[in-house]
């Protein structure tokens, strides 16, 4: 059971829209929803969307800030929904506080202030490698809606983490009456494979083969009754084969650790690349998640 989402706010454009698809989010699973918004006397969010510096700024002055910007996000009405807390401190120790109690921490691509250039600095990953909940990152571009998914798509390696993230996606699609796209990704010229020997030469033996890990991982998790399951064995690296197949898709959703699907490249490097280069909004998961959309 998805209880509690917390969002991580800047005042910027990018938190706006993940604030917007977290309230979507909230609204599928009928959970609660806190924004929370990291400030100190450094790193200033005014009501008027400005950071600039003010010796005069106070907590009193980030609640307002928050509110404000919560509702200038999503309206008057929607608002009045979302609880909102304004929390002293650094942008990722906060945000890491926060999601001991949430089961989902949204964070958007891009921001201001603490999140400036969040996915290629320090804040981005120490919550995605640390939080104490699912991750989910949210393209600026992402539009609001997020009900109306057609496909998700999630990896498999054979991991207990990629099981926990195949069981969070099934449950997902259920709920969004979605399809889902389950891929595995192997390296048809390399005996190399982490947990299977796949001939050198033998693609069509190579494909055979990730069919059953496919197979297998959805036997194990359960897959809801009458969801659309499309199995997908690609050859390549896992990351590239995650990017490639969730072209067409609306939410791709991964492991955050775990062993790899080829020897020497941790699972939490490819939740990393996925972090970096996916289009569309992505969602990490972990063995020591509290929760799947569904468990109610």
């Amino acid at each position: 059971m998805m209880d509690h989402i917390i969002v991580g706010v800047d005042g910027s454009p990018h938190a706006a829209n993940a604030l917007r698809w977290a309230l979507d989010e909230c609204r599928l699973h009928q959970s609660a929803l806190t924004a929370v918004l990291t400030w100190d006397y450094l790193g200033q969010h005014h009501p008027d969307g400005s950071t600039d510096f003010d010796p005069t700024f106070d907590s009193a002055e980030a609640d307002r800030s928050i509110e404000a910007f919560v509702e200038a996000a999503v309206g008057a009405d929607d608002a009045a929904l979302v609880r909102t807390e304004a929390v002293f401190g650094l942008p990722a120790e906060g945000l890491l506080e926060a999601s001991k109690s949430a089961d989902l921490l949204v964070l958007g691509a891009r921001g201001l202030g603490g999140f400036r250039e969040l996915l290629l600095g320090s804040v981005s990953q120490r919550c995605l490698h640390q939080a104490a909940c699912a991750v989910a990152i949210i393209r600026s571009n992402t539009p609001a809606g997020t009900t109306l998914f057609g496909r998700i798509v999630v990896g498999v390696d054979g991991s207990a983490h990629s099981d926990a993230a195949v069981k969070w996606a099934a449950q997902e699609a259920s709920l969004r009456h979605a399809k889902l796209r389950v891929v595995h990704a192997f390296a048809a010229n390399s005996t190399d494979i982490a947990f299977l020997p796949i001939p050198t030469t033998a693609s069509t033996v190579a494909n055979k083969q990730g069919h059953a890990v496919l197979e297998a991982a959805l036997a194990h998790v359960g897959v809801p009754e009458g969801l659309h399951v499309e199995l997908v064995p690609a050859s390549g690296s896992p990351a590239e084969a995650l990017l490639g197949a969730s072209h067409d898709a609306d939410l791709v959703v991964v492991g955050r650790a775990g062993r790899s699907l080829i020897t020497g490249m941790v699972l939490g490097s490819v939740a990393t690349e996925i972090s970096h280069h996916s289009r569309i909004p992505a969602i990490f998961i972990s063995t020591t998640d509290a929760s799947t959309p569904g468990d109610r």
